[in-house]
């Protein structure tokens, strides 16, 4: 280790702080930057502008020594052709040009990104610090929840109902106020852009399920820091259910249950089932304080009848969707057709909306990319050795991926950058686990 050359370590250490920050301002966006009123959803220009140049040091500070691999996997091949057919379908069949443009420059941003991470993060070191990035993201989520509940109650640094945004003039942010937030019941809805809390609760949704993967090698390892992921996972899961957003609960729960089909043997730990008891009666504490309206309300959202309303209001969206398909099932409407012909920017839906505006085609190309980067964190994760931190940090991200998916059956987040840095990592874990497993099997007793 004394042989290395110092530049080495202190390169090493560029590289590292770039990735780490570079995640860590996609977390931020997700509840920071994109709240600025007026500011555009799809492209989150900041965000890609802020990490493509700190995450280009990965490569501009490499040793000329060291020959640089270019890992493609089958994922971002379908995700290319599903860019290019994105490209040709807007120019040949768009009617609205500025969202179908946007759409796509949010589609090659993430292209970038999940470019830069399958290349980027090379090493089980790597991804666990690309992992650590997203559990700080979620005590960002916390602190600015926080803020909002304080300043909700205490009416400090609100005007009418928008939030003053923390710092602004410091940076002398053009926009100082973020959108105005809804009320439902004793707890305002967590919101991001256009008053929403759904793309919030999807994010928090694959954050808790990361931060769930390293509690429970935390457990296992018996370490200190678990207590401090235990009462992350707990403050989450708690905004989670404030969120209000029923499409993020399921989803929740489709990747806990993903934990459980590759992690058996965690419903017979003592640890779990006092974290579960620990959970209930913060939970019956909460709602103590804040009366039972909160839990009526949160109720409230599993009822049909109460929200049958918004219920019909989706269905119709989608079924709008569907009669573009089978108006062009092959090729769809166009990209960005679908904000045109109806005035609304989605259908609800991912699918139906990509269904409606890339036909069979779009829809097949986009199908086989999830399912390619589904079967690349399953591959990471029977890969793995037993037991160890990488097969807990590629648990977690499978998960979380498989939050986004079903996510994506009842809202849009796919073109968030959030979703791209998951992407990313769920491949580049791919190679990771694929890289040591090699090691492992070699007959030089390598590994």
């Amino acid at each position: 280790m004394s042989g290395l050359p110092k530049w080495r370590y202190f390169t090493s250490f560029l590289q590292d702080s770039s990735l780490w920050i570079g995640i860590s301002v996609v977390v931020l966006q997700i509840y920071y930057f994109p709240l600025i009123q007026g500011f555009d959803l799809q492209l989150n220009r900041l965000a890609f502008l802020i990490c493509v140049t700190l995450w280009s040091f990965l490569s501009i500070l490499r040793s000329p020594s060291l020959r640089f691999r270019v890992r493609i996997s089958p994922s971002l091949l379908y995700f290319c052709f599903f860019c290019i057919f994105s490209v040709i379908s807007a120019l040949l069949a768009s009617h609205n040009m500025r969202a179908a443009v946007s759409q796509i420059a949010g589609l090659f941003i993430g292209a970038v990104i999940m470019f830069f991470l399958s290349q980027a993060v090379n090493s089980p070191k790597r991804l666990f610090l690309a992992t650590s990035a997203l559990v700080a993201g979620g005590w960002l989520i916390v602190a600015f929840a926080v803020y909002q509940y304080v300043s909700w109650f205490t009416y400090r640094n609100m005007v009418d109902r928008a939030f003053v945004i923390p710092f602004s003039s410091l940076f002398h942010m053009r926009e100082s106020l973020l959108v105005p937030t809804g009320f439902v019941g004793p707890l305002f809805r967590l919101t991001l852009p256009f008053g929403s809390s759904s793309h919030l609760a999807a994010s928090i949704a694959a954050l808790l399920l990361v931060a769930l993967g390293w509690l429970l090698f935390k457990l296992q390892a018996r370490k200190p820091r678990r207590l401090a992921l235990g009462l992350l996972c707990i403050i989450m899961f708690v905004l989670l259910l404030g969120t209000y957003s029923r499409a993020a609960w399921l989803a929740f729960i489709t990747g806990v249950l993903t934990i459980v089909k590759y992690q058996k043997r965690i419903l017979l730990k003592r640890a779990v089932w006092c974290a579960v008891f620990i959970l209930l009666t913060f939970l019956i504490v909460l709602g103590a304080i804040l009366g039972s309206g909160f839990v009526q309300t949160v109720a409230a959202r599993l009822d049909l009848e109460a929200t049958q309303r918004s219920n019909l209001a989706h269905l119709k969206f989608r079924l709008d969707a569907i009669d573009m398909f089978l108006s062009s099932p092959l090729f769809g409407v166009g990209w960005g057709n679908y904000e045109f012909l109806t005035k609304r920017l989605h259908a609800h839906s991912s699918y139906v909306t990509i269904l409606a505006e890339g036909g069979i085609i779009g829809f097949a190309l986009w199908i086989l990319f999830c399912a390619s980067l589904v079967a690349h964190g399953v591959c990471a994760i029977r890969l793995s050795r037993p037991g160890s931190p990488l097969k807990y940090a590629n648990l977690g991200l499978l998960a979380s991926l498989i939050s986004i998916l079903v996510g994506n059956i009842f809202q849009q987040y796919y073109l968030f950058t959030f979703v791209w840095v998951v992407s990313g990592l769920v491949i580049a874990s791919y190679f990771v686990t694929v890289n040591e497993h090699r090691m492992e099997i070699r007959p030089d007793g390598g590994g």
